[in-house]
């Protein structure tokens, strides 16, 4: 009886495959190369080497009498790129152009793995097509490929790698999986198809997608020819393959720590609804999948909303929610056609395919809060995890009543602040969601023990001039009013347009003090002479302000780029990369590194735009309180915090003058508060404030007074 062929449905393929735990080649490659009759691959660069590190995987493609499509880029210049549009240009000098190491062979070993390619590419087993792009506009860079066995079960796979060594040894690389014969995979698999058969067959704008010409392919095989046979060379080339595995070890994956267990722990002993509240740094996202990877153990389905507040934060959910979970829909409501995918679950739910029932909805506050999407919702289950991050959002009268209904059985909601910084009010209208239950490791405690750094606080004092106080005591006297008319408190939300306005403008006068530009440049000048202005991020509040300041520190040498709420996510990114690498000494800001951003490297904080509420700076304390592995010898931080207050040579005609600046000083002493008692120097920083409000002004605060109690302060968003 003939044994049954092995298929890609038999083996164990992950949904998501990442260097940093595994080795690609041997865990995905080479197993489904073995089974593969067919192989497509667009990338945007190509190198031959692939065919000696996958050598047995390519092997078995060879005798299984399969086939390999593979479309790269070539990047020509400009009278090439004007010849092609003429029609009359041959295609036998791009290969000149590609960057495909044929050249300069080192030893046996790279003779034999070309000797692979030239063999598959002179048997017509290999066909390469190239897509030359105009120049200077990028290259083609969609990364999809589809291995097809015997039986027609097909997969695609699609991520940052290239089809290089680099792309399959060496670089940090991930890629997703989809399963033609997977249902909750089957849709984006389908989309890889018909997107390579689209760019194969040139029907795409901005590239032209070329066959190499008989003369182009017969200089690539006179190149790397060999007179050996084929199956000798593979076999050569699999066993320096074997000694190399053998010799290279794997990388443990990523544990939980004890205090994340504890979380995940008090989660289940409270019935599945609770709060993490968890200081930026300690890793709430990864403790929160971990507990819904749990959860999906003991009680064999996982069916959740995952709720952010921002578009980018739902992209940095969906890749770590995908790299931790298989076998599981990931639907992100920033995509076009997640209303056409959760009705797939539907009817997945209709036919009872419980195999494929497991999906977590990644969505925003904004949308969470329609009927629309309860309605929807409603329809695919009846038992939902809600996860809340960043759940303060919650605090609107709608997104109380989605987080409360009926569906959502089990829920978790994440937090980087401390509930006593919250308005009391509001803190606990959201609490009441999760059942108060609260597991906490504040700031203090992830320092005390080692995972974040101590950080030194410097408040550095701005007084604003005569005519800024002029302006707002003015309007200070204009909001006293019409809050007493409306018998308003300070722990009440605004809801009259022309009161919220005016607290708008008075937050502005403290934002865009004029002092503050002159004082923080002087800071980092001096801190660039002494070599200590390193990987430094600067908070201001508008376009104005950050192009003032960028452009004196150009003058003065200090490299900055500015990242703001319309900057692109992949130019974050590089911009995040050139602080890393010190290419550039600060990144300036306007409230967009606040809230899901990993900036492990950045040693100092300047910030010169800072709300009464505690939310936004916990956020960015945190930003340089992570650990820098990357870098060692980050042991500590510092923050440079701009302290507004009155001129100093100040006249008070009432009791009410007086109230206005005792006040203005209060709310930043309050917010001072929170960092002096965390910070190294506390005391020290703390002594500085104080001495400054005694001797200039004559005030004096009790502690209780400096207590975070929900003052009324609006920020322009």
């Amino acid at each position: 009886m003939m044994e049954a062929r092995q298929t890609l449905c038999d083996l164990e393929i992950k949904d998501t495959y990442s260097s940093q735990e595994m080795d690609l080649v041997a865990e995905f490659y080479n197993p489904v190369l073995e089974l593969a009759v067919s192989y497509d691959r667009i990338t945007g660069f190509f190198s031959p080497k692939v065919f000696a590190i996958a050598a047995r995987g390519f092997s078995h493609l060879i005798k299984n009498g399969g086939k390999v499509r593979l479309v790269t880029s070539v990047e020509v210049d400009s009278d090439i790129y004007r010849a092609l549009n003429k029609s009359y240009f041959s295609d036998e000098d791009i290969v000149n152009y590609a960057d495909w190491d044929l050249a300069n062979l080192e030893n046996e070993l790279e003779c034999n793995y070309l000797a692979v390619f030239s063999y598959m590419l002179s048997s017509g087993k290999l066909e390469i097509k190239v897509a030359i792009t105009e120049p200077h506009s990028g290259i083609l860079h969609q990364k999809i490929g589809i291995i097809r066995d015997s039986e027609n079960n097909a997969l695609s796979f699609g991520g940052s790698n290239n089809e290089t060594v680099y792309g399959w040894k060496y670089n940090i690389e991930q890629f997703k999986v989809f399963k033609s014969w997977q249902l909750y995979s089957h849709d984006w698999y389908q989309d890889d198809v018909e997107e390579f058969e689209r760019i194969w067959n040139n029907r795409i704008t901005g590239a032209h997608v070329l066959p190499l010409s008989l003369a182009a392919k017969e200089k690539l095989i006179r190149t790397t020819k060999t007179n050996e046979d084929i199956d000798i060379i593979i076999e050569k080339i699999k066993q320096a393959e074997t000694e190399h595995q053998e010799s290279t070890p794997t990388q443990p994956r990523r544990e939980l720590f004890d205090y994340q267990r504890e979380a995940i722990d008090f989660w289940f002993q409270h019935g599945c609804v609770g709060i993490f509240e968890m200081a930026t740094g300690t890793g709430k996202t990864f403790t929160t999948i971990q507990a819904l990877k749990e959860f999906r153990q003991r009680h064999e389905i996982l069916q959740a909303v995952v709720v952010v507040p921002l578009t980018s934060l739902q992209t940095q959910w969906h890749e770590e929610l995908a790299d931790e979970l298989e076998n599981c829909s990931i639907i992100d409501t920033s995509n076009h056609d997640w209303r056409n995918r959760i009705r797939r679950l539907q009817q997945l739910k209709l036919l009872g395919a419980n195999d494929d029932q497991n999906f977590i909805i990644v969505t925003t506050y904004n949308i969470f809060n329609r009927q629309d999407f309860r309605e929807i919702i409603e329809k695919v289950a009846t038992e939902l995890v809600l996860v809340a991050d960043e759940m303060h959002n919650l605090v609107t009268e709608r997104g109380l009543v989605a987080a409360s209904l009926p569906i959502y059985r089990y829920r978790l909601g994440l937090s980087a602040t401390p509930e006593r910084l919250w308005r009391p009010k509001n803190s606990k209208k959201v609490s009441n969601v999760f059942h108060d239950h609260y597991f906490s490791f504040p700031i203090e405690k992830a320092i005390e023990r080692g995972f974040l750094v101590p950080f030194n606080y410097h408040p550095q004092v701005v007084c604003l001039d005569d005519d800024e106080y002029q302006e707002y005591l003015d309007l200070s006297q204009r909001i006293s009013k019409m809050m007493a008319r409306g018998g308003l408190s300070e722990d009440d939300d605004v809801q009259d347009d022309a009161l919220k306005s005016l607290l708008i403008r008075r937050a502005r006068i403290k934002k865009e003090a004029s002092a503050k530009l002159p004082q923080v440049q002087q800071k980092l000048l001096e801190l660039h002479r002494n070599n200590q202005l390193n990987r430094a991020l600067i908070y201001v509040d508008n376009e104005n302000y950050l192009t003032e300041l960028q452009r004196t520190l150009t003058d003065k040498r200090i490299k900055t780029s500015r990242i703001t709420g319309s900057t692109p996510r992949d130019e974050r990114e590089r911009i995040i990369e050139q602080l890393d690498d010190q290419i550039i000494d600060a990144i300036v800001a306007i409230k967009c590194l606040d809230e899901g951003v990993d900036i492990p490297s950045a040693r100092r904080a300047f910030i010169l735009a800072n709300n009464t509420d505690p939310r936004e700076y916990t956020q960015r304390l945190g930003r340089v309180l992570r650990l820098d592995r990357k870098h060692p010898g980050k042991d500590h931080a510092d923050i440079y915090d701009y302290i507004v207050s009155p001129p100093q040579q100040i006249t008070f005609y009432d009791e009410k003058d007086r109230d206005v600046a005792r006040n203005l000083l209060k709310s930043e002493l309050t917010r001072a508060q929170f960092f002096i008692k965390i910070a190294t120097n506390g005391n020290d920083a703390n002594f500085d404030l104080f001495e400054h409000c005694r001797d200039i002004f004559g005030f004096v605060f009790s502690p209780e007074e400096l207590c975070y109690n929900g003052e009324k302060e609006i920020d322009n968003g």
